[in-house]
């Protein structure tokens, strides 16, 4: 189950699952973000994860039981949470419990005691919707990298939008997603290279469908999702953008959107000139992506 103000995002999903013999499988899939708007993408974005975790699950341990799911807010400079966060996984001791309303909706983190799990969670979630007290269970975190997804890369999408309108029917409505998922899936690991062209080449055809309908607006969102992949092509994609935006285009939207980008790639000396040019431009779009920027900054910096 996913909170309401995080049902558009692309987020991490974690599948508890019992087996006979320990340890129990912690499963990581992604869940592609989706519009909020658009119910039936949303509802397709939580049936791909969900398909996704019981292809592993079974795969590894048939017959096993699929406890719940959660979907934490996670941290990579925390200890936790990036024992969670691994390209590949790992034997974890995780302590767990699950929602008073919601049973299949669960909670969970490999911290040292109740105490710190209770503490941990308490950081973003209001620990009062938890059944106590907790419990203790040695898991195997398993995440989408450590298989074969040759011929089946459409179920790697970060965006339910990466996806043509023929192909999201199909998936959605048309069986697509059940025969992607048929047949054996092969435990082959996956390098974070091999990971990161994978996304890129998806990420790459839903752009060029954007650079051929003159959707700059979509194409400047999609540099939010370039800017972890592939950062040149990112910066190549915005000062593009930059020179050929119209007035008849959604300039607010098109500066939340690269201001977005370009403050995630702050460290990238080409980024940092980018935005030292951008600062002296005299011209609408470049000043409001300069506000972006700055503000986006200074959000990241109060937070720390």
């Amino acid at each position: 189950m996913v909170d309401d103000h995080r049902v558009g995002m692309c987020l991490d999903r974690f599948f508890l699952v019992r087996v006979e013999q320990p340890p129990w499988l912690c499963i990581r899939v992604v869940r592609p973000a989706a519009p909020n708007a658009a119910q039936p993408a949303v509802d397709f974005a939580c049936d791909l994860a969900e398909a996704k975790a019981k292809k592993i699950a079974d795969t590894i341990a048939p017959g096993g039981e699929i406890v719940g799911d959660f979907s934490p807010l996670l941290d990579a400079d925390c200890e936790a949470d990036r024992q969670l966060l691994g390209h590949h996984g790992c034997l974890l001791s995780l302590w767990w419990t699950r929602r008073h309303r919601y049973h299949d909706a669960l909670a969970f983190a490999p911290v040292a005691s109740e105490e710190a799990f209770w503490s941990w969670l308490d950081e973003f979630e209001d620990t009062k919707r938890y059944i106590r007290p907790a419990t203790q269970v040695a898991a195997r975190l398993v995440t989408e990298a450590e298989f074969d997804w040759r011929g089946r890369e459409l179920l790697l999408m970060d965006d339910v939008d990466w996806l043509t309108a023929e192909e999201f029917d199909d998936l959605h409505r048309g069986g697509g997603l059940a025969r992607l998922l048929a047949g054996e899936l092969e435990a082959r690991s996956m390098s974070p290279e091999s990971w990161r062209l994978a996304k890129l080449q998806l990420l790459n055809r839903a752009l060029a469908s954007d650079n051929a309908h003159n959707d700059r607006r979509a194409a400047a969102f999609r540099c939010i999702e370039l800017s972890g992949y592939d950062s040149a092509a990112a910066l190549d994609t915005i000062d593009r953008i930059v020179v050929s935006a119209t007035s008849s285009d959604d300039l607010k939207g098109i500066a939340y959107a690269l201001g977005t980008a370009l403050e995630r790639m702050v460290d990238n000396p080409r980024a940092k000139s980018m935005y030292e040019q951008l600062c002296t431009s005299t011209e609408p779009l470049p000043r409001q992506i300069v506000v972006e920027f700055d503000r986006l900054r200074r959000d990241r910096i109060e937070e720390s």
